[in-house]
């Protein structure tokens, strides 16, 4: 595992971090398309396109906040959306009430819109579910408690290390 500073905090991602996480993320993806496939191409087409702009909008509530999109730079540096070009305006500081019930209704459409398709195949079913529960367990694990955006509610760097952080790098809270 790469250091990237004194607190094994990941203060910036490379490509090979943006790899990994696809590669996680794209298990579930495929096998909802694969079953709505199954049934029809103009239902797999409608998912892709709400797939896309749902992740746009999760995309404005869940990164904007992120202090790698905060940064100065114009393309994000990010463990899932590797050299992409910055489309709105950075947010500092933590997810207000809107942005946390946002989050949770576009991921729950995202999760649970292939379900009837996938719950034709029980084999589909049972992979859909155990690399949707190895998705988060990996990313709770190996990333929130390296992750350097405090105010997200699953980091789990402790409270001394965060302080000491921010106060050796001087960035604000």
């Amino acid at each position: 595992m790469e250091k990237y500073n004194n607190f094994n905090l990941k203060s910036k991602h490379n490509l090979g971090d943006c790899i990994y996480w696809a590669m996680m993320a794209l298990i579930p993806f495929i096998i909802a398309c694969v079953s709505i496939a199954k049934s029809s191409f103009l239902l797999l087409g409608i998912y892709l396109v709400a797939f896309v702009a749902l992740q746009i909008l999760i995309f404005r509530f869940l990164c904007t906040h992120c202090p790698h999109y905060c940064k100065d730079s114009k393309q994000l540096p990010c463990l899932s959306l590797w050299n992409f070009k910055k489309i709105f305006k950075p947010r500092h500081g933590p997810w207000s009430l809107t942005d946390k019930i946002v989050l949770l209704v576009l991921i729950s459409i995202i999760c649970a819109f292939p379900i009837y398709w996938i719950f034709q195949s029980k084999l589909l079913l049972a992979i859909y579910i155990l690399s949707g529960i190895n998705f988060v367990v990996t990313l709770k694990k190996y990333e929130c408690p390296r992750c350097i955006y405090f105010h997200c509610p699953n980091n789990s760097v402790p409270e001394e290390i965060r302080k000491y952080f921010l106060n050796k790098e001087n960035i604000e809270p």
